[in-house]
């Protein structure tokens, strides 16, 4: 635990003891008491300081129209439109056209899909699958 959450002082418990600094002035060492009263100083200019930077921060997010976001709530959801099976049917066709098609785009861009040209093709991919599989090379 670090020093600063053991000796935590509240305002108020700072304002009691320079009270009692100020009542026991003759009873207590000159060094402790400018401490205390050098304390209380202290942390009221800081709370002042805070309160100035809240203070400016406030105007600025007012001038430039910006609101924190615990300030800003979630904008409220558009009801979504009730559609028949047809159209839930179409969109979908419409949606796995669209995948489809930039599928076909990335592979071509990538050279990976090779259109079969008749059947010159079909017999090389023929030859090619009896080698590899066929002839033992690939186990699978």
């Amino acid at each position: 635990m670090s020093l600063a959450k053991k000796i935590a002082i509240t305002p108020n418990e700072l304002e009691e003891a320079v009270q009692w600094a100020e009542s026991h002035r003759a009873d207590i060492p000159d060094v402790v008491y400018r401490a205390i009263i050098l304390l209380a100083s202290i942390r009221l200019q800081l709370e002042e300081a805070k309160s100035k930077a809240s203070n400016i921060l406030y105007l600025f997010r007012q001038k430039l129209g910006v609101t924190p976001s615990s300030e800003q709530g979630k904008p409220p959801k558009a009801p979504k439109p009730q559609l028949t099976a047809q159209e839930k049917l179409a969109l979908a066709k419409e949606r796995r056209a669209k995948i489809s098609k930039d599928i076909r785009r990335y592979e071509d861009m990538l050279g990976i899909r090779k259109k079969t040209r008749g059947k010159r093709d079909k017999e090389k991919v023929r030859r090619k699958f009896k080698q590899l599989f066929c002839l033992g090379i690939v186990a699978y």
